[in-house]
């Protein structure tokens, strides 16, 4: 072999380099390495010796559809629309099965009823009638016991639980995702999915361009449209129904995140609202759908089901005994996590922590409502008995005493930052479930932050308040909530 370099002389020396799924040589002579001087490997010398051979010109994949490159992706994260996953099927199936675990969707099943407890106490009661019509009074009173045994467990998983919400993801077929849509087009959604949902029943639409911010605001603080949302910079929308337990968000990070929110424990009952809207919505306009990956969505841990089931609990107990990192730990094995009270990204205050699946692709809805259910029953299990030892341990006394001083500054301080009230609002929720506070419903503790947040407020006041307006307001509603609730129980 001739040096490269020299053209003239043996090569003695060679290096071998492989870029991409190629393999490239380079061939030197002794005199012409000993020019280079130091180490032949080193980096200073790499120059010298990618001189030696032509590197080849790697052409950059872009989808012809959006103009997103797989750099993009890497870069932020998101597609651009739903023809990426085809150009970019091969680069992307590493980091979806990375996310996922998984790379084929499974297709939707059909209801299995009941999930967790109720479906163990809606057995037991078929199971009584059965004895009772066969006579079998001792094994009918057996199962009335039993039922009577997960009637209260039930009772003291609700104690936990503040809300349970539904979030579907959808893409319309032939449109850019939102990043990379126009406002013509997203207008065009808009319409298109405002005209579908007509069909159904009738809901209010709020344009994020339209509404003033504190609209915007108390949107936010109700939990009926994200952050995102309200911070889009394309076209976008929400529409909401009469009852505000339903929100579908038009062009947030994807065309669609519909919604459902219900008070307590209830994944059937969400997940089946939240499916008729997104049938009928179906039924007009047809989603971005791969029979491979399932619904195909701007981010790829939405992918497959597009389906995110949460559950807001309240876990005092558990959190001031230092147990929730043990706890997130367990869970995120079983593929579940923990978000903040407004979700991905927001902090877990008040006690408050949202229990999610993480994993949407490869498993069915069912799967991930049972797989919730379940964890969501164990932690509240756990919860449970770690209050049981707050009231009887070493330091009852002093989980007592802060409660009720709790108690006592909510219902006599002349002002009230937004901070401070769910700080002392989740110690007098605590204290509401120990029984240190008669108050019957701790759920109307919940009602009450959400009321007394800042845009809330002014909509509470009938006029916009300055900062230390609302905080003075906040004490008199705070106090005269709390009072009134004393009374009724």
């Amino acid at each position: 072999m001739i040096c490269q370099r020299c053209k003239k002389r043996v090569a003695t020396i060679s290096r071998v380099e492989i870029i991409g799924n190629q393999k490239f040589e380079s061939y030197l002579c002794e005199s012409c390495a000993a020019s280079l001087g130091g180490d032949l490997f080193s980096k200073a010398n790499a120059e010298a010796w990618a001189g030696l051979f032509e590197l080849p010109v790697v052409e950059k994949k872009i989808c012809s559809v959006c103009g997103t490159s797989y750099d993009d992706y890497e870069r932020t994260g998101l597609v651009g629309c739903a023809c990426c996953y085809d150009v970019f099927r091969r680069e992307l199936s590493r980091p979806i099965q990375d996310i996922q675990g998984k790379l084929q969707h499974v297709k939707r099943e059909d209801s299995c009823g009941e999930l967790g407890i109720f479906k163990r106490i809606k057995e037991r009661k078929n199971e009584m009638e059965i004895a009772l019509k066969q006579k079998r009074f001792r094994d009918a009173d057996d199962l009335n016991g039993q039922i009577k045994e997960l009637t209260k467990t039930l009772s003291d998983i609700s104690s936990c639980v503040v809300s349970t919400r539904i979030r579907l993801a959808r893409n319309l077929n032939g449109y850019p995702f939102p990043s990379h849509m126009d406002n013509k087009k997203a207008r065009e959604v808009i319409r298109l999915v405002s005209t579908a949902l007509s069909k159904l029943s009738s809901f209010k639409t709020y344009y994020m361009d339209s509404i003033d911010a504190d609209t915007r605001a108390a949107l936010k603080e109700n939990h009926l449209i994200s952050p995102n949302l309200g911070d889009s910079e394309i076209a976008s929308a929400a529409l909401i129904n009469a009852e505000e337990n339903v929100s579908v968000m038009i062009n947030e990070e994807d065309h669609l995140r519909e919604q459902c929110i219900v008070k307590g424990l209830d994944l059937r009952f969400a997940y089946e609202t939240m499916a008729e809207i997104d049938d009928c919505i179906s039924r007009s306009i047809t989603f971005a759908f791969d029979e491979e990956l399932g619904s195909l969505t701007a981010c790829p841990t939405n992918l497959g089901t597009g389906l995110r089931a949460s559950v807001m609990l309240f876990l005092p107990a558990l959190t001031r005994k230092g147990l929730m990192p043990s706890v997130l730990k367990k869970i995120a094995q079983l593929g579940l996590t923990a978000r903040g009270v407004y979700g991905e990204g927001s902090l877990a205050e008040g006690y408050m922590y949202q229990i999610s699946n993480e994993v949407t692709l490869g498993v069915s809805e069912e799967e991930i409502l049972a797989q919730v259910e379940d964890a969501v029953e164990k932690i509240c299990i756990m919860e449970i008995g770690e209050r049981i030892s707050l009231k009887s341990g070493a330091k009852s006394l002093e989980v007592k005493d802060e409660c009720l001083r709790s108690f006592g500054i909510l219902t006599n301080c002349a002002v009230l930052s937004t901070e401070e009230l769910i700080k002392l609002s989740a110690n007098v929720k605590l204290g509401i479930c120990l029984g240190y506070i008669k108050i019957g419903d701790a759920a109307k503790i919940d009602e009450l932050v959400i009321k007394m947040r800042p845009s809330n407020i002014h909509a509470a006041a009938g006029r916009v308040l300055t900062p230390s307006e609302r905080d003075e307001y906040r004490a008199q509603q705070v106090a005269k909530t709390l009072k009134t609730l004393l009374i009724q129980a």
